[in-house]
C-alpha cells in the first residue's frame, strides 16, 4: 500500500469520526458519508494488469483460415562429370601408312630326290619245299624290334627294321626293306616284308598267309653284301 493511499484512508476515517460524534448529525452523517474508494485495490489492479517486463507476450491469433503453402518443385541439379568418371574416348583413326609392299624373293625349295625302286625281278622257287607251306603266318610283326617266325616248327627272330648281324669280326646292319625290289613269281607280285634269321636250307617255301621265303644277297649300310633270308609277302 502506498503513502497516498494511507493518507486518503486516514482522512476519510477522521471525517467519519467527527460526523459520528457531532449531535444530531448521526443520522445525517450516515446518509452523507461519501463512499470510500479503496485506491489500494485499484492500484493493485493496475499493477496486476501491467505486464511484467521480460515476459513473452502471446499474440492473439488473427482471425482467418490458415494459409496452405504449395510445395516448391525443385528441378534436379545436373552437375558436370567429375574427373574420376569414366571417359569415353573416340577411336583414333590413323591415316594408313604409305609404304611399298614388301616383295620377298621366292624361296627355292630343292625337290626331294627319291631313289626309284628297282624294277621287280622274276623269281623262280627251287628246292624240295618249293611251293609248300612250311611256316606259320608271318603278318602282324612289329615295325621295330624283333618278332617271331616259326619255320618247320622252329622259332626264329624276324625283323622289319634295324636288323644287325655279326659279320667278319664286326657288326653289319642291313638296309631298309623298302629299298629292296619286289619279286614277280609267275603273275603275282611279292614285296619285301621282313628279315628272318634262319639258315639257308630253311629259307624256302611259303608261309601260311602266302609269303614267299627267298635267300638273297642283301646290301648292308657298311657296304657289304651278305646272304640273308627275306620274306616277300603279297601286300606292301
Amino acid at each position: 500500500m502506498t503513502i497516498t493511499t494511507r493518507v486518503a484512508l486516514l482522512a476519510a476515517g477522521a471525517v467519519a469520526m467527527a460526523a459520528f460524534l457531532a449531535p444530531g448529525a448521526h443520522t445525517s452523517a450516515k446518509a452523507e458519508v461519501a463512499p470510500i474508494t479503496d485506491f489500494s485495490s485499484a492500484q493493485d489492479g493496475k499493477k496486476k494488469a501491467a505486464p511484467k517486463a521480460g515476459a513473452p507476450q502471446r499474440a492473439a491469433p488473427s482471425g482467418g483460415a490458415p494459409k496452405m503453402m504449395a510445395p516448391k518443385m525443385m528441378a534436379p541439379k545436373v552437375g558436370a562429370p567429375k574427373a574420376g568418371d569414366a571417359k569415353i574416348k573416340a577411336p583414333k583413326v590413323g591415316a594408313p601408312k604409305a609404304g611399298a609392299p614388301k616383295v620377298g624373293a621366292p624361296k627355292t625349295v630343292a625337290p626331294k630326290v627319291v631313289a626309284p625302286k628297282a624294277a621287280a625281278r622274276v623269281f623262280t622257287p627251287k628246292g624240295a619245299d618249293a611251293g609248300k607251306v612250311i611256316a606259320r603266318k608271318l603278318g602282324g610283326l612289329p615295325k621295330s624290334g624283333a618278332g617271331q617266325a616259326f619255320i618247320h616248327g622252329k622259332k626264329y627272330s624276324a625283323w622289319r627294321s634295324g636288323y644287325r648281324v655279326r659279320y667278319d669280326s664286326g657288326w653289319r646292319t642291313f638296309v631298309g626293306l623298302s629299298t629292296l625290289a619286289a619279286i614277280l613269281v609267275g603273275t603275282n607280285y611279292f614285296y619285301p616284308y621282313a628279315y628272318i634269321a634262319t639258315p639257308v636250307n630253311y629259307c624256302v617255301g611259303l608261309t601260311a598267309d602266302g609269303c614267299q621265303l627267298v635267300w638273297d644277297e642283301v646290301l648292308t649300310i657298311e657296304g657289304d653284301l651278305i646272304g640273308q633270308c627275306v620274306a616277300y609277302c603279297p601286300w606292301q
